[in-house]
């Protein structure tokens, strides 16, 4: 399949017993669901924390939980989903880190471009974002338009996220509501009297928060205001849109 998609490949070593291994360093996750007429902030906080409690529960490590929180308005479905690691895996895998030179490399690979197009943005914590400019033509040429494509890294060069056609943005605790809604703004794609919001994607110290799934301006604010409740005016986050 590789030499027909001219993809690299390589066989692991000792792939015998991968399967194994993979079991007792998998990632924790669960998924709970409730039927809700438009949540509030204190609806999706419980639902939640309720997926986070659940996957420590289960093994996870406290510090590695990640959650995301889905609102589907037809069906008035609310869906909490959290993933962790588990202790093993914390302590085994998260120490080894990679040369900028390499993670450039692998930030290529997953956006199909070559390493000397890739830009890196920024860094928050162990997460890194690297962009690449995709150039298309229309009518014979004449008219050309860019894409930016983004992926998102962490030191030990595994690719926690990739977006086609997403922008960038740089934001502090005290400004996020404002950046947020800058974003809102400028990546919504508007037709006729509705809009469809970018998906969100929020880098915060080592961890990537997926506000993807959330349908409303008002639902946004009410997960970013339980996520960010006590994060210094300061710190410094990165915020990806992606056009819906």
């Amino acid at each position: 399949m590789a030499a027909t998609t001219h993809y690299e490949a390589r066989l692991a070593h000792n792939h015998e017993t991968i399967s194994t291994i993979g079991v007792g360093l998998a990632m924790v996750r669960d998924v709970i669901e409730r039927n809700v007429m438009d949540p509030g902030e204190d609806e999706i906080q419980q639902l939640r924390r309720e997926a986070i409690d659940s996957v420590v529960g289960m093994g996870a490590s406290q510090e590695t939980v990640e959650a995301k929180v889905e609102y589907d308005s037809s069906r008035n479905l609310l869906r909490a989903e959290a993933e962790g690691s588990t202790e093993l895996q914390t302590r085994d895998l998260s120490q080894g880190t990679v040369d900028e030179s390499e993670l450039r490399k692998t930030a290529a690979s997953s956006l199909d471009a070559k390493a000397e197009t890739i830009e890196k943005f920024a860094s928050i914590g162990r997460l890194s974002v690297y962009q690449s400019e995709e150039t298309s033509s229309k009518f014979f040429g004449l008219v050309s338009s860019g894409t930016q494509r983004l992926a998102v890294l962490d030191k030990s060069g595994v690719v926690k996220l990739k977006l086609n056609d997403a922008g960038v943005y740089k934001a502090t605790g005290e400004l996020l509501t404002k950046v947020v809604d800058k974003v809102l703004d400028e990546e919504s794609v508007f037709s006729n009297a509705s809009a469809k919001l970018p998906n969100l994607y929020i880098c915060h110290g080592n961890q990537l928060l997926d506000v993807s799934g959330i349908s409303s301006r008002e639902q946004i604010h009410s997960l970013l205001d339980v996520e960010f409740e006590e994060i210094p005016d300061s710190e410094q986050l990165l915020i990806l849109a992606e056009k819906p």
